[in-house]
């Protein structure tokens, strides 16, 4: 874990660096950026992330003045040509590193390194890079470069958290309390990043080892033209008491307020959605309250139903000096996805210090810098590079608890097993209704169609039947028989007594 705050290691480096600096010129760093530049290009676009790459350059040209130089050069389409073909961008991503490479660097004899959010086929940039023995640094990637041949440098991705994370923790979620009848919803208005999701869950159940079958009944929807999501939820409850939700926030919210309205909010209907990134608009945030106050008690309500999958804070956002050193970070770099420069001058400063400048022009040398190791770039999260070059962020599940529906974490990924999720505390006491967790299907079937069901139903009717005329039955003796001794009590009673007109009084009185 790192600790937002300057160590006595790192001071005691940056004196070595400015040591070393009395005797020795600036270096030159310089970077590239493949990729598209359309405005609606999404969040893999340059036009998205050019912004936050020059920022944190202007930002470590500042912190590092007089030891390293950073320049930034976008290698895109545009010289000549339709900037906005999308497609062309990603078959040509490697002749548009080949000829920056060759024609357009600066200095030949400084540092070279790719960094860039993608958008083109990684494979084939990762193969020059390692010919050219430069690191190569993707910001945005889910998926592994096949160029593998050594020596090369290992591609290092920083995304900050892989659609293929993301599904694994479904699917461990779904299987750990026996949820396999699975209602998936796949809002195809928002983000693609939902989609790699839903790719992802599909190939961990795939490769799943375990031999209970998850069924993912997929239903894709535009939230963004619908009215009101009550048919879908009256579709939902024929089918399934599960349900996955992948798409944008606030329609998770609208969702489920139209579930409150249904009263399919008590507990025997499970909701979860997934909360990738916590900042972009692109996703929006997991959240009950709205400013302007509207529809929020229901939503209240209806949000103890709901399971989020997100990024575990390391950090305690609420401390004053965490949130001045989070503020501080989002000025110079905007987003998290691109802490990624901030991680590079790091290794460069420790390899310079600590092995000389030879090193710094060893691509495959400062490549392996980035495994097995966490870094301190001042955000909430950890920030750790696996031994294969991706980051791993921690996930957990968050559950809405009390009266105020307060947002907790309830399950976490385990350290030891990335695939395991640990329970950090029972739900029972504040998921609806008590029933934690819900069964997969209720004992009738999700229409009260079950055979079975109706089977016992009518022996249970059937022996109530029997019990209520054998009751009945029994009244009716106890009845007669109280009668039948009244009417001999009666009859006793009456034997032995006269009636006034049986009684004769004499006249006579003896003297």
């Amino acid at each position: 874990m790192f600790t937002p705050f300057v160590s006595f290691s790192t001071a005691t480096l940056y004196i070595a660096i400015r040591q070393f600096v009395t005797s020795s010129a600036v270096i030159q760093v310089e970077i590239a950026s493949p990729g598209f530049v359309p405005p609606g290009g999404g969040n893999g676009a340059l036009a998205y992330h050019g912004p936050a790459i020059q920022a944190a350059v202007a930002e470590c040209n500042k912190i590092y003045l007089g030891i390293f130089h950073f320049t930034l050069t976008f290698a895109v389409r545009g010289f000549g040509e339709d900037v906005n073909d999308t497609s062309a961008a990603l078959d040509n991503g490697a002749d548009l590193l080949a000829n920056w490479y060759w024609t357009r660097r600066r200095d030949p004899n400084g540092i070279s390194v790719v960094i860039s959010p993608g958008s083109y086929y990684f494979t084939d940039v990762h193969q020059l890079t390692g010919h050219w023995n430069i690191p190569c640094i993707s910001t945005l990637s889910s998926t592994r470069s096949l160029y593998t041949l050594q020596p090369a440098p290992v591609m290092v991705v920083t995304s900050f958290v892989t659609p293929i994370v993301i599904g694994q923790v479904f699917a461990k979620l779904l299987s750990t309390f026996g949820w396999t009848t699975v209602f998936v919803v796949i809002d195809e208005t928002s983000v693609p990043v939902y989609e790699g999701i839903l790719l992802s869950l599909d190939l961990a159940l795939r490769l799943s080892t375990s031999r209970t079958k998850i069924d993912l009944k997929k239903h894709r929807i535009a939230s963004n033209k619908l009215p009101s999501f009550r048919v879908l939820l009256n579709q939902f409850r024929n089918s399934s008491r599960v349900m996955v939700y992948l798409g944008r926030a606030e329609q998770m919210r609208r969702l489920m307020i139209d579930a409150e309205s249904l009263n399919m909010t008590k507990g025997e209907f499970v909701y979860i959605c997934d909360e990738p990134y916590p900042f972009p608009k692109s996703y929006g945030i997991v959240k009950w309250f709205t400013a302007d106050g509207k529809d929020n008690d229901m939503a209240r309500s209806a949000f103890r139903s709901l399971l989020v999958v997100h990024p575990h804070a390391a950090l305690n956002w609420s401390d004053p000096a965490i949130q001045s050193r989070v503020a501080k970070f989002r000025a110079g770099s905007r987003d998290l996805f691109n802490i990624t420069v901030e991680l590079f001058d790091q290794v460069l400063n420790e390899t310079l210090a600590t092995h000389g400048p030879v090193q710094l022009f060893d691509g495959a040398w400062l490549s392996r810098r980035f495994l097995n190791r966490s870094f301190n770039a001042g955000t909430p999260y950890d920030i750790y590079i696996d031994e294969t070059g991706f980051r791993r962020v921690t996930l957990a599940v968050a559950h809405f608890t009390g009266n105020d529906s307060i947002r907790e974490d309830f399950l976490l990924q385990s350290s030891i097993n990335r695939l395991g999720l640990e329970v950090l505390r029972n739900i029972s006491d504040s998921w609806p209704g008590g029933n934690w967790p819900p069964p997969n299907e209720p004992f009738c079937g999700y229409t009260n169609s079950n055979p079975d069901c109706r089977k016992s139903s009518a022996l249970w009717y059937g022996g109530l039947a029997g019990i209520l005329m054998s009751f009945i039955m029994l009244n009716l003796a106890v009845v007669f028989w109280i009668k039948k001794r009244l009417d001999r009590t009666r009859s006793m009673e009456i034997a032995w007594k006269l009636k006034s007109a049986d009684l004769v009084f004499s006249d006579d009185r003896d003297d």
